[in-house]
């Protein structure tokens, strides 16, 4: 077998060894990376492994590998240092906006909460969330602030993630105390939808925000600005004008980056203790069909450039190849949404088929029986369009060679059978029927089948591929067996292909629980029990049970077969088996006591089993 990546993209990531297909990583991978899975929950990479045989075989795997996020990611704040100033006259329970940290590991890891480290009893810290799915950090005023007996405070505050052991995120506040603004602004809404197209024109207006302020002077005047958050995420695309608060376009709009942008607006006013409030504007970019489908190629053998003007990408395939043969993997690509990104491809030439696979992936195939004395080369020319109202398409072509050639092997629907079996089977009884196919004609193409293994003796296979057990299993002498299932085609030089059986022997409850011992015996004398006799242990009594899960756990009790003496002396535990004084013993002397015990696991029905202990007082 040979093992290869059909696609280049792929080998950015990952390597496999071409004979043993081991598979690893070719560059320490960073989910956090803003091109691959920043702050998303879920991340996958995906990729098409070609899998060939010199005999012509081959297969296409499509292995999707997740990428795990590891907490590597502590919150960051953007500042180091922010300042508050807080007139002393604000009335207890007053809030003020702080700025928040960020974290790129997935929302698992992300920011779960925040803390202040030794906090005066002035200052407490709200935290809630928000619409963006972010939280909303205030620090309120709990105590009424005192200018002239302290002047400043310095608080300590922390972010705390998720992750196990969690990381963390400092800054500083320093809170100004002045001499005596009661109103915030307010907006007309607390969230804003808004849609603009892609490309939109640098320093284009996206949303007017007005806030009022019903406060006189520089209290009432108030002033925009984005959040920290919002400063890091979206700062190079959209900013904000700090006085008629205009959102405008500063860099580039690209859906295909970024379909929606969260942006959290703080209106403040100017007054000595800024009173600020805020809202949350969602600009939803709007697709324009603005690219055209990408086509690349990926087949069997490889690709070579032609040595025509074109450098056109050429491939080989041998004149018998049946109607149906791969030729070659069609990727098309078109990165724009909805409509604007929905492909179709057809190909002109009718020797060849274009099969859609899945929505962005086509096989190319062999439709009608080609001779090379009457064409060897053939020019195929693919052609891929998007469904939009004004349709962009593109063009790409394969320079097919044919070349002058039993070539398929029998293939089954699985590559590895997990049976499961009741012990204490009938002999004869069918596990399973396995089905392998050859793509070959005739004699090529019929299919017998027989068993290989250490354990194959023990089952068999008819010419339908049904597997039959011939002997009865005990899961408590043996639980699994591996047997290979091998399907050999009638060719002159016969091809075999194989597929591993693994049969799973279930447990039934069919082993009773053993006592240790028959009978128990057993002396207590006084000096054992002592001055509080009751609850002392005499003995623990245990047994066990061949079967497993529920079938072997194992419940206690004493019979009721005696006299009810025992019953009122003794208690056995159900579950640990321990044998203990339930009432004084002090009045007898020379006592024996008959005790009969009964253990039962707990299977459907239950298996049980009995002993007798005798206690001498």
């Amino acid at each position: 077998m040979r093992f290869k990546f059909l696609s280049e993209k792929t080998k950015l990531f990952f390597r496999i060894d071409a004979i043993t297909g081991d598979m690893a990583t070719a560059i320490v991978i960073d989910r956090d990376l803003p091109t691959l899975c920043r702050q998303k929950e879920a991340c996958e990479l995906a990729a098409d492994v070609m899998v060939t045989q010199p005999i012509r075989y081959f297969q296409i795997i499509r292995i999707v590998i997740e990428i795990i996020d590891l907490n590597d990611n502590k919150p960051i704040f953007l500042e180091t240092l922010t300042t508050l100033e807080i007139n002393e006259a604000t009335i207890v329970n007053s809030s003020y906006l702080l700025p928040t940290a960020t974290d790129f590991d997935n929302p698992a890891y992300g920011i779960k909460n925040y803390f202040l480290i030794n906090s005066p009893e002035e200052f407490l810290l709200s935290v809630s969330p928000k619409f963006d799915f972010s939280l909303d950090l205030r620090l309120v005023l709990n105590k009424k602030l005192d200018r002239e007996n302290i002047s400043g405070y310095r608080l300590l505050l922390i972010a705390v993630d998720g992750g196990s052991p969690s990381q963390t995120g400092s800054l500083f506040i320093d809170v100004i105390v002045t001499d005596s603004n009661d109103n915030h602004p307010k907006f007309n809404s607390t969230r804003y939808e808004i849609s603009i197209q892609e490309n939109a024109q640098i320093n284009s207006v996206v949303i007017r925000l007005e806030a009022f302020d019903p406060d006189e002077n520089n209290n009432g005047f108030v002033r925009y600005k984005f959040s920290p958050r919002t400063v890091l995420l979206h700062g190079k695309i959209f900013d904000i004008r700090q006085i008629t608060g205009e959102i405008i376009v500063c860099g580039s709009v690209d859906r295909e980056r970024t379909s929606q942008h969260q942006l959290v607006v703080i209106a403040y006013d100017e007054g000595v203790n800024v009173m600020s409030s805020e809202t949350t504007v969602v600009v939803k970019v709007e697709d324009m069909n603005d690219n055209a489908p990408q086509i690349t190629f990926n087949t069997l053998n490889g690709l070579n450039k032609s040595n025509n003007l074109f450098n056109q990408l050429q491939t080989e395939i041998p004149e018998d190849s049946p109607v149906g043969l791969f030729v070659a993997q069609v990727n098309v690509v078109d990165v724009d949404a909805g409509d604007n990104g929905l492909v179709n491809c057809s190909v002109l030439d009718k020797t060849f088929a274009l099969i859609r696979k899945y929505p962005t992936e086509f096989q190319l195939e062999v439709a009608q029986p080609l001779d090379r004395e009457r064409t060897d080369v053939y020019n195929v020319n693919i052609r891929c369009h998007d469904m939009a109202e004004v349709s962009r398409f593109n063009e790409k072509s394969l320079k097919i060679i044919i070349t002058d050639v039993n070539d398929n092997w029998p293939v089954f629907l699985q590559q590895i059978y997990k049976i499961s079996l009741l012990e204490n089977n009938p002999i004869g009884f069918t596990l399973h029927q396995v089905s392998a196919t050859d793509k070959d004609l005739g004699d090529n193409g019929l299919v017998r089948y027989s068993l290989s293994g250490v354990h194959s003796a023990k089952f068999h296979v008819d010419r339908q591929g049904v597997v039959t057990i011939h002997f009865t299993a005990d899961r408590e002498t043996q639980d699994i067996y591996e047997i290979t299932v091998l399907a050999i085609d009638g060719g002159s030089n016969p091809l075999t292909g194989t597929t591993a059986m693994m049969i799973v022997v279930e447990d039934v409850n069919d082993e009773r629980p053993k006592f240790l011992q028959k009978e128990y015996h057993f002396a207590i004398t006084e000096n054992q029990l002592g001055g509080s006799q009751v609850g002392v242990t005499v003995a623990t009594i245990v047994a066990t049970d061949a079967d497993v899960a529920e079938n072997s756990k194992l419940m206690y009790k004493i019979l009721e077969d005696r006299t009810i003496m025992n019953r009122l002396y003794f208690k056995l535990d159900k579950h640990t088996g321990e044998l203990k004084v339930a009432k004084s013993l002090a009045e007898f002397e020379e006592q024996l006591f008959l005790i009969a015990i009964l253990v039962s696991d707990s299977g459907v029905p239950p298996r049980v089993s009995s002993s007798v202990i005798d206690v001498y007082v």
